[in-house]
């Protein structure tokens, strides 16, 4: 019987570790790719945009990268190429199909400024599936939507996936023409598609009527989404529905955050007097509205412009100009801080730079529920 058990926990572990390969590499800007395993960094022959995305193999070993205009393979050929060519910003989301390993859905969203007009903007949500046959890449595209607008701000432009409530199907949710759409996705193919309505919104948006987003990000949970500013908004995964969160307050001055792996803390990078501060809170504090008195990780000048990463191998990784960070078991109660861990390549003399606009793609959710990784 204990055998047995071994056996069974061997299976387990081994999926889980198969899955979190398919990871371990990362986008980090236009032309970077770091390997979390071995905390390589190699230099891209095709300089990426908005929306960059990397996916391994089971081994860990590179299979595609891209953005939200380009698919290449691990060898650097393209093997997409969508109609509108490069966009001038965009989102992309990245999720294993629950029930196919070999099978990967990307959906972007982007938006082209000066269509047909020089004021009007076309504005697209389209969904790749990319299916691995043995090492070789097949590519189905499907438009979701597509509508012009005169004014569009960055927060028109993203995506985010949530799994069910069943562990099996998959919701798109993404900003469509003033209010959240969620596309119920099974095997491939959207089943339902729900709307919230805009009104429930007016607390966040700007002078414009748009929702201006700044460092999106979700819970490990997914119950949670936050936009910007204290713009918090709740998903229940059951319906596809969206709502209003004003309990959960980000504390002030943060610029750049995220939430442990476990979602037990949550970690907000600020400046005061010239230093950047690096410190946590309890997440059941924040639902509090509690927004002082968070423990403080680092604080020090030289940190510059950087990103939060959150990742599977406990460790939230910091980039920022001319090297990566790390904060090593978040969730623990004496997290372990590492500056300058990895330092960032060069190239003609001159570092490559990681504090790209828009954040690296992360993974958001562990095995066994739907494996999926989000911008």
């Amino acid at each position: 019987m204990k055998l047995l058990l071994v056996a069974i926990l061997l299976i387990v572990l081994s999926n889980v570790c198969a899955a979190q390969n398919e990871f371990s590499n990362v986008a980090v800007s236009g032309g970077l790719i770091f390997n979390t395993r071995t905390e390589g960094i190699a230099l891209l022959d095709n300089k990426l945009s908005f929306g960059q995305f990397a996916v391994s193999d089971r081994e860990g070993r590179l299979l595609f990268y891209g953005d939200a205009s380009y698919v290449y393979d691990r060898n650097g050929t393209l093997i997409y190429c969508s109609s509108e060519h490069r966009c001038w910003s965009g989102s992309t989301c990245v999720a294993v199909n629950p029930k196919n390993d070999n099978q990967y859905y990307i959906f972007t969203s982007y938006y082209l400024p000066h269509y047909k007009e020089y004021d009007n903007i076309l504005f697209v949500s389209r969904c790749l599936i990319i299916t691995d046959n043995n090492g070789v890449l097949t590519i189905e595209e499907t438009k979701l939507n597509e509508f012009e607008d005169n004014y569009l701000t960055p927060g028109c432009c993203f995506a985010r996936i949530m799994p069910h409530a069943d562990g099996k199907r998959l919701w798109l949710l993404y900003y469509y023409d003033r209010s959240f759409v969620s596309c119920l996705m099974d095997d491939g193919i959207i089943i339902d598609t729900v709307k919230s309505p805009s009104d429930i919104f007016a607390t966040f948006v700007d002078e414009h009527g748009e929702i201006t987003t700044n460092n999106l990000k979700t819970n490990p949970a997914y119950n949670m989404i936050v936009l910007g500013k204290n713009a918090i908004v709740d998903f229940d995964q059951s319906t596809g529905k969206v709502n209003v969160n004003d309990s959960f307050v980000v504390p002030d001055n943060a610029f750049t955050y995220d939430f442990s792996p476990l979602g037990k803390y949550f970690y907000s990078s600020t400046l005061k007097d010239g230093n950047v501060i690096i410190s946590r809170h309890k997440v059941s504090d924040l639902n509090a509205g509690i927004k002082d008195n968070g423990e403080t990780i680092f604080t020090g000048r030289t940190i510059g412009s950087n990103n939060f990463f959150r990742h599977f191998d406990s460790v939230i990784y910091i980039f920022h100009s001319g090297y990566i960070s790390k904060i090593e078991n978040p969730d623990s109660e004496i997290p372990s801080f590492t500056y300058n861990a990895v330092a960032l390549p060069k190239k003609s003399g001159i570092t490559v730079a990681a504090n790209y606009l828009a954040p690296p793609v992360i993974p958001c959710v562990a095995p066994p529920a739907p494996r999926i990784i989000c911008e």
